[in-house]
Formats: structure tokens, C-alpha cells, sequence
């Protein structure tokens, strides 16, 4: 059993070693066809870059009004004498 587990890792060992040092026949050749959609790919990016870019923005006004305001709340909240205006 032992010199059977011994041959059976060599043949395994060296099957692996094929198929990891055999060349890459697969890669596809670029093509001018694709010169075009890429640059299609690339106008595309710079719009989606441009609309997130603005939609990302921190909003400000209201909203940060409201947020200050509801911390505030939350202090008065917890503290009675100063939400009635007393010192």
C-alpha cells in the first residue's frame, strides 16, 4: 500500500504540474472592434463618475439643521431642569 500511495502522489504531483505550466492558448487577440467599445466604456464611467460625484455630496442646510437640533433635544431630553429653562 505504501509504494501504490507513493506513485499515485507522483502521478498526481506531475499532472498538476502540466496543467499549471501549459500555455495559455485561451487569450482572446484584441481587436479594433473592441478599441471602440472601450472607449464607449470610458464615456460611460466619466458620466456615471460625474452624476455620483454629485450625488454623493454632503447636503447642507436643512438637514444639518435637523440633526443639530435633534442632539440638542436629546441633551435637553436628559437633563429636565434645562429643557423647563431652568439653571
Amino acid at each position: 500500500m505504501g509504494k501504490f500511495s507513493i506513485i499515485l502522489f507522483t502521478i498526481t504531483v506531475v499532472a498538476i504540474l502540466i496543467v499549471v505550466t501549459l500555455p495559455e492558448s485561451g487569450k482572446a487577440n484584441p481587436s479594433l472592434e473592441d478599441g471602440i467599445n472601450v472607449a464607449e466604456a470610458i464615456r460611460y464611467l466619466e458620466k456615471l463618475d460625474k452624476y455620483y460625484s454629485q450625488i454623493a455630496r454632503p447636503r447642507y442646510g436643512r438637514s444639518t439643521d435637523f440633526h443639530k437640533r435633534s442632539a440638542l433635544n436629546a441633551v435637553r431630553s436628559k437633563n429636565p431642569a434645562v429643557a423647563v429653562g431652568r439653571r
